[in-house]
């Protein structure tokens, strides 16, 4: 029977795929097996035991029949059935791509508006503490201004000091050369006595006062340093989230790394 080419125009299966005639049984297409070798019955089928049975064609140099008409439609029908079934898990493949990358595309989105914003509230932060250490830095300097003055004002004093310790000496080592009758312990020579003790406690406690000033200056200056490099810190953090706040997709200054759209385990 001839197979018409142009069958799926009369609604019957392509030439190409299994026909009605072809699920007769295999014993009607028996056919004269022809010169093909000494081990040939004469007769050759295509039914399921013909390997085993000798009767199925042999490829050699005499003949290239090897299979039959309806086993090469029905491996034609097969393979396109596979066909289909690989093309469908393409589709769904392609179906599944399409909706992770809209599934990404948003959380991306989403992460990354969220994350603006959090820098964008950072940097705010930043300048805020920036801004308070700024006024610290000033307030510690005016008081390491007003220390040192103070400082230099004991330093004066102690100098200053020395004036009525050397006019009571004086008059103490003057007292000292009166005559052996007017060597007595009265009232003037107890204030001298009393006002040189009085000098030495005043001059210990400036020396004590002028000591705990420079400690205390020292510790200002270490203090404001610190704060100055903090504030230098705030300084840069604040500049670098700025430009962080205004970055976009489309801003010429962004650099491509690899591995940026890595997504993290979850």
């Amino acid at each position: 029977m001839s197979i018409d080419p142009h069958a799926d125009e009369l609604n019957n299966p392509a030439c190409y795929l299994p026909q009605p005639h072809d699920a007769k049984f295999i014993t009607e297409n028996l056919q004269p097996m022809g010169p093909i070798g000494p081990w040939a019955t004469g007769k050759v089928d295509w039914s399921p035991m013909a390997g085993l049975t000798g009767t199925r064609p042999v490829v050699d140099r005499y003949s290239i029949t090897r299979f039959s008409p309806s086993e090469w439609r029905a491996k034609n029908f097969e393979t396109v059935k596979n066909t289909n079934q690989v093309f469908d898990r393409a589709l769904r493949n392609q179906h599944h791509s399409k909706t992770s990358q809209m599934r990404i595309s948003a959380m991306v989105d989403k992460t990354q508006s969220e994350t603006t914003d959090n820098v964008r509230q950072r940097a705010h932060l930043i300048d805020k503490w920036k801004t308070t250490l700024g006024a610290a830095i000033k307030a510690m300097a005016d008081e390491i201004s007003i220390l040192e003055e103070e400082r230099v004002r004991l330093k004066k004093s102690l100098v200053i000091l020395e004036l009525p310790e050397s006019i009571a000496k004086e008059c103490l080592d003057k007292r000292c050369g009166r005559p052996d009758t007017e060597l007595v312990r009265d009232a003037p020579e107890e204030e001298l006595i009393n006002e040189l003790a009085l000098i030495a406690e005043i001059r210990q406690l400036l020396k004590k006062t002028l000591e705990d000033f420079e400690q205390q200056q020292v510790e200002n200056r270490s203090a404001r340093q610190r704060l100055e490099y903090d504030w230098s810190d705030k300084k840069e953090a604040y500049e670098m989230d700025s430009a962080n706040a205004h970055l976009q997709n489309k801003s010429t200054t962004i650099m491509f790394r690899p591995g940026a759209v890595r997504q993290p385990p979850e």
